[in-house]
């Protein structure tokens, strides 16, 4: 099948949905399909394949940024050359492109929907681009039922949930009897709770606490604000070097909060739907993975089956899982074990792209 993907993404960047993207096109095309990705095109320092880690077994059609916003209309233009060569399929998770192609093409079409609408103008899109029966797939359940809620033509269409995923990996590191890590790999954007990391930090300082993301000014930040010694911050990593720290980890952290906001502005709130990446990238190593106990963090892990659950904000009841973990073997092999079969069976890359075109 030739599949069209269209994004709003700049590839390279650090954005979680040019990760996203770049992943599932990488999934697609190892399920036998020709693929093409438009995004715009971002940093020339890194060659963009190898900054994700994906193989170049799809096409990458960059659009320059512009001047005066212009990037939109090019991605949109480009999207459309290349469809009247023909396609089968298109993808995307960028309202203007679901829209202007519910509009101009009788192609099949798959819509994917990894937050509440940012703005009036976007549900609009949304809603004119259901007019074409597309299957709509979401990344939460909790995110399917915001959108059942509120857009009731929905309930007449072709809808999936599918959480978010990883790569498999192949060497796994075992846990030690001494000498423990714990980890968080994530943005620093206000909700995610790197400032909670910190805090338990402060109460463990027998323990080596590993940190990755944050600009450097957003760490600079953080450092200022803390007397934990026992954190090794590592900024940003593209996806290629975060191995390197992971297999460093023995005890993942996932403290995210009720509300988290993924704008400047502190308005796009996706805390009640949010399927964050690290959730399976943690689950993919085999770690054991302790967690803010949230409804939508359940979806995925289950406490004391394939994860510990906490309230977000008790830091004494953190420090109380990550004792646990490290006193009681039996607990943490189960729980690395669980999660990483959980994963292979579910999560991967791979799986979620076959799964999505299924019906199609």
């Amino acid at each position: 099948m030739k599949i069209l993907y269209i994004s709003s993404s700049i590839v390279p960047s650090n954005n979680a949905n040019s990760v996203h993207v770049m992943k599932m096109c990488n999934a697609l095309a190892k399920n036998g399909h020709e693929v093409t990705l438009i995004a715009t095109k971002g940093s020339e320092v890194q060659e963009p394949y190898g900054y994700y880690n994906v193989s170049p077994i799809f096409k990458l059609v960059l659009v320059p940024q512009g001047k005066f916003g212009l990037s939109p209309i090019l991605r949109i233009l480009k999207a459309i050359l290349l469809k009247m060569k023909g396609v089968d399929l298109i993808y995307t998770r960028w309202p203007l492109a679901s829209f202007t192609f519910s509009k101009l093409s009788n192609n099949k079409m798959i819509i994917e929907y990894h937050g509440k609408p940012s703005s009036k103008l976007n549900e609009y899109f949304i809603r004119k681009s259901l007019e074409a029966r597309p299957k709509n797939i979401f990344n939460t359940s909790s995110l399917r039922s915001y959108f059942l809620s509120n857009l009731p033509r929905l309930e007449q269409l072709n809808t999936m949930v599918l959480h978010n995923g990883a790569d498999s990996v192949v060497k796994q590191k075992k846990f030690p009897n001494s000498s423990i890590n714990c980890g968080y790999v994530g943005s620093f954007k206000k909700g995610k709770g790197v400032d909670t990391v910190v805090k338990i930090a402060e109460k463990l300082p027998e323990i080596q606490f590993h940190i990755v993301g944050g600009t450097k000014q957003e760490i600079k930040e953080m450092k200022a604000q803390t007397i934990a010694k026992n954190i090794i911050w590592y900024g940003f990593l593209p996806q290629g070097e975060i191995s390197r720290v992971m297999e460093k980890i023995d005890i993942s952290l996932l403290p995210n909060h009720p509300n988290v906001y993924v704008d400047t502005k502190n308005k796009n709130d996706i805390g009640d739907v949010t399927s964050p990446i690290k959730v399976f990238e943690y689950m993919s190593y085999g770690k054991v993975i302790i967690a803010s106990d949230l409804p939508v963090i359940k979806e995925v892990l289950k406490h004391e089956y394939n994860a510990l659950l906490v309230k977000h904000d008790d830091i004494e009841g953190w420090k109380e899982q990550i004792i646990k973990v490290i006193t009681n073997e039996e607990l943490r092999l189960n729980l690395s074990e669980i999660a990483l079969k959980d994963f292979n069976e579910n999560y991967t890359w791979e799986i979620r792209a076959k799964k999505a075109l299924e019906d199609i």
